[in-house]
């Protein structure tokens, strides 16, 4: 994805002014809950925008793998020749130049990637970029700052800041949806239930049908009484 990334000078974690995220102004302690920028152009390096930073998960188990996505859009429609960044990401025809995209998680090492952005043939043209890292290990809330460098000439970094909640137990759920167990049912298990309130024909609330079955059941027995007691 470019070459060999370029190292900087610039010391860790010290932000440059001005330089807003969702909500926050691009410090250590900002929090713009891992869900990106506010709008285009709150980093811009050299015509190189910072507009997009996602964390998939952003509130993720201890020592999971997440992906810090950048996406960054140049707004040039001319380099010039001599311009220290310049590249042709396409080949001979295609002009471009290449930016340095940094992750710096506060708990692992910083990651770069060097990125070859050509111009857009309507003046814009975007790239998303990708990074690889591994959830801190412990719970709590912890920052990652991306920034933009342009390797050539040496102009920036400017930085954003971005943050992400470890958990044990990740997302959680919604409270109506919590309890998967599901409900008892009157017979108590887990079948349908069973229906057993056979009615009482002497309620007055048996059908005709069910009075018929009574008489019999009387006489039945009234005979065997009498059979019985006539032995």
């Amino acid at each position: 994805m470019g070459g060999e990334p370029a190292m900087s000078t610039a010391p860790p974690w010290v932000d440059s002014p001005d330089v807003p995220t969702q909500g926050d102004t691009g410090g250590p302690d900002s929090d713009s809950g891992g869900s990106g920028l506010s709008g285009s152009g709150s980093v811009e390096v050299d015509h190189m925008i910072l507009t997009g930073v996602n964390v998939e998960p952003t509130r993720p188990q201890p020592g999971v793998s997440m992906t810090v996505r950048v996406t960054v859009t140049e707004d040039l429609s001319f380099v010039g020749p001599l311009d220290p960044d310049l590249c042709n990401p396409g080949g001979i025809n295609t002009t471009g130049q290449q930016v340095q995209v940094r992750v710096d998680p506060e708990w692992a090492a910083e990651r770069t990637e060097n990125e070859c952005i050509a111009m857009g043939n309507l003046g814009t043209n975007a790239e998303t970029i990708e990074f690889g890292v591994k959830a801190p290990s412990s719970p709590g809330t912890y920052s990652i700052r991306v920034g933009l460098e342009m390797p050539g000439s040496g102009k920036g970094p400017e930085w954003t800041t971005t943050t992400i909640e470890v958990s044990e137990s990740g997302w959680e759920e919604d409270s109506d949806t919590r309890n998967t167990e599901p409900d008892a049912d009157d017979s108590g298990g887990n079948g349908p239930a069973i229906d057993l309130n056979i009615p009482n024909p002497l309620d007055g609330n048996g059908d005709a049908l069910d009075n018929i079955q009574i008489i019999l059941l009387l006489i039945v027995v009234i005979y065997a009484l009498s059979k019985f007691g006539g032995d």
